[in-house]
């Protein structure tokens, strides 16, 4: 057996790499060619192919689209929900689980925008840095954590932004643009407020690195502080308490909502 063969029969099979098999074999079971399913699911055969080929995982609309040519009712959109959320790292599954519970989300971002707003060509900008190896698999594990704000339940959530996140134009002027439109839409719902730290605020007591707050039912509060490696969990009063003190005095040195809509829009702008 060739060293290929080796690693080919030892490879787990990638999330990506599950939903392109079954795309392909419905595919072939409908007698169809790629280029006819890239016209009934309004996507390319280039697309198609990357998706079959597990160089892709198929984004949630192809799914929705891959069940109407098919006709198999949200069959490939469970698989693609079953299949992003298995992909998260397991550290981060416990985190990922109450984030999906949580009555409230408070949140402070220094760099990125926080992963349940990130749009998909942001995600892989951003994830491709550090060049893992089973980069789709991440991307579909990020864009999991979006569906969090498609509850009919969906959580309070209070972002506060450090202006560098909006500076940092993560895949280039388009994807950028895109991103903070997104940012722009989420900042309309009643439920969602976000503010910009200004760059002219030196300091500020965020300084330390992101965290996130969240509220869940019953009243349990949870603390999440990001790492280089891999985040933590604190459950600790007294570490909360500090966290809750934080995120006070960074909403009141950050500029209100609407000033605040005013920046991003000025971003955006600049980049188109």
């Amino acid at each position: 057996m060739s060293d290929s063969e080796t690693i080919e029969a030892t490879t787990p099979p990638t999330a990506a790499s599950q939903f392109g098999q079954e795309v392909a074999l419905w595919r072939d079971h409908m007698g169809m060619t790629q280029q006819q399913l890239a016209e009934a699911t309004d996507y390319t055969r280039s697309y198609v192919a990357m998706v079959e080929t597990g160089e892709r995982l198929g984004s949630d609309q192809f799914a929705k689209n891959c069940d109407g040519v098919f006709n198999t009712p949200e069959s490939f959109t469970r698989l693609r929900e079953r299949l992003s959320r298995a992909v998260l790292p397991p550290w981060f599954e416990p985190y990922a689980q109450l984030e999906r519970e949580a009555r409230i989300i408070r949140s402070f971002q220094s760099q990125v925008m926080p992963g349940y707003l990130q749009t998909e060509d942001y995600a892989r900008a951003m994830l491709a840095a550090v060049r893992p190896e089973n980069l789709e698999d991440l991307v579909s594990g990020r864009m999991a954590r979006r569906r969090v704000l498609e509850r009919d339940d969906r959580p309070h959530v209070w972002l506060i932004l450090d202006e560098l996140v909006l500076r940092r134009t993560i895949g280039g002027p388009a994807v950028m643009a895109a991103q903070l439109q997104e940012l722009l839409e989420a900042m309309e719902h009643p439920r969602t407020v976000v503010q910009v730290v200004p760059e002219d605020q030196a300091s500020h007591a965020g300084l330390a690195g992101p965290f996130t707050l969240l509220d869940l039912a019953g009243g349990e509060q949870v603390l999440w502080v990001d790492g280089h490696s891999q985040g933590r969990m604190g459950y600790d009063s007294a570490e909360t308490a500090a966290a809750v003190h934080s995120y006070d005095l960074l909403r009141a040195v950050a500029e209100s909502p609407e000033k605040s809509a005013e920046i991003v829009c000025t971003y955006l702008e600049r980049l188109k």
